[in-house]
């Protein structure tokens, strides 16, 4: 099911869709969205390079057809399972 990040900007994430670097370089694709009790998407898990990133919501912005990672966006953290 896709979500709308919260903000002005709202667009459609869904897991599976490609996510690219400021610059348009392939980072890697959403794997899950993580949203709040009202259904605001707080963070996106990146699958990167084999790794899972957790980028907040306030970081992303929508491409043409893909998630764009704000430049300088480095609070991105590695995830865990």
């Amino acid at each position: 099911a896709a979500a709308a990040a919260a903000g002005q900007g709202a667009f459609a994430i869904a897991p599976g869709m490609p996510v690219v670097a400021s610059d348009g370089a392939a980072v890697g694709k959403v794997r899950q969205i993580v949203s709040d009790s009202r259904g605001r998407v707080e963070q996106v898990i990146v699958e990167a390079r084999g790794q899972d990133l957790a980028v907040p919501a306030g970081n992303l912005a929508a491409g043409a057809d893909a998630l764009v990672i704000a430049q300088g966006a480095g609070s991105a953290t590695v995830t865990e399972d």
